[in-house]
């Protein structure tokens, strides 16, 4: 009884407030009418309506809204100091109130709901801001050290310790790549992504992007086939290449070691389009309709470490880019295609050739 009372008191304050606040407005309107003759003073009820539901929640605001007409009948109708409603204009104003009362405090209600999370939203970003960065430069550290001491001679000469610092550095890679996850996903929870395009070479980025995760799809057979007369994109690199990444991590994350993937890029039909496909678990019916979803991981992949983002955060940068991103799986254990387009932009065709001719010259 006593746990049910503490959980309740905070709530039960916030109405009592928003009640002092009624009986605050109520004498004001009282004097008033005493002493100025005002009689049409109902929508001062509507501020302690409009208050509560801004400082203290809807349940005080709808409290505030029908103890409210207490004393606006018994002050404002005729006859006044009556608790008495005989004109029908009197129960359609008073209709009225109710409605604009229930309706302001709604409003005002997701106006503060707005706000607490603009404020959240301000607050995570500080959070990961700070967390990154206090947790990037030590990690590059252990990553720099674990990467020297691996081939040094007597590391190398024993297996346990050589076992030792490969497990240090992979788990630091590990962790390199989830808080960079983490980075791109707090990038497009607040919509701050600002692609900056320039004209890019598609097969830079594959090539970047293959070898930045060349060790996570290691024993797996890597097939690359790029078309010589690949036309450049306008898009912001660094971003694609990102996207790129979640994409192959995810192909060497669920095919088997013995498995080959298969990057292929070439134009098509006015985009260039850059395929890779995979031989791993594929996507049954809901894993397919939920592929992009955050935080989505298909109950298959329980013991397969990820946190669900990979896809989403690919998706939500190719298409800040103008970018599409297509999945087609055959089915459970018949691999799985993604594929992502770009248009050829007339413009950067044109600033293309710009930028040749005046290189030639």
């Amino acid at each position: 009884m006593q746990r049910a009372w503490g959980r309740m008191w905070p709530e039960i304050r916030k109405i009592l407030a928003a009640l002092a606040l009624v009986a605050a407005v109520s004498v004001i309107v009282f004097l008033l009418v005493r002493y100025l003759g005002v009689s049409r003073a109902s929508v001062a009820f509507l501020l302690p309506v409009v208050v509560a539901a801004i400082r203290w929640g809807p349940a005080a605001a709808m409290a505030a809204s029908i103890v409210g007409v207490v004393p606006m009948v018994f002050l404002l109708y005729e006859p006044i100091y009556h608790l008495q409603i005989s004109d029908p204009q009197q129960i359609f104003d008073l209709a009225l109130y109710i409605l604009v009362a229930v309706v302001v405090s709604r409003l005002a209600a997701q106006l503060s709901a707005a706000h607490v999370r603009a404020e959240a939203n301000l607050l995570r970003q500080a959070v990961v801001d700070s967390v990154s960065h206090e947790l990037r430069t030590p990690l590059a550290s252990i990553l720099g050290s674990a990467t020297v001491l691996e081939p040094a001679p007597p590391i190398a000469g024993d297996r346990r310790l050589a076992g030792l610092v490969q497990g240090i550095r992979e788990e630091a890679e590990r962790l390199d790549r989830e808080i960079q996850m983490l980075l791109d996903a707090s990038r497009v929870s607040i919509d701050r992504i600002e692609p900056k395009r320039e004209l890019v070479d598609p097969a830079d980025i594959i090539n970047s992007a293959v070898a930045r995760r060349r060790r996570q799809i290691s024993g797996r057979s890597l097939e690359l086939e790029i078309a010589e007369d690949l036309p450049f994109v306008f898009v912001d690199g660094a971003m694609i290449e990102q996207a790129l990444i979640q994409i192959v991590d995810n192909a060497g994350k669920y095919s088997p070691p013995s498995s080959r993937i298969r990057i292929e890029a070439k134009a098509d039909n006015g985009y260039v389009a850059l395929a890779v496909t995979d031989q791993g678990a594929g996507f049954n019916a809901e894993e397919y309709r939920r592929a992009s979803e955050r935080f989505f991981r298909g109950s298959r992949h329980i013991g397969v470490s990820g946190s669900g983002l990979g896809l989403w955060i690919a998706k939500a940068f190719l298409v800040a880019n103008n970018g599409r991103l297509i999945i087609a799986s055959a089915g459970e254990s018949r691999g799985t295609t993604v594929t992502v387009l770009f248009p050829v932009a007339r413009h950067a065709s044109a600033n293309l050739a710009a930028v040749t001719a005046y290189n030639d010259d």
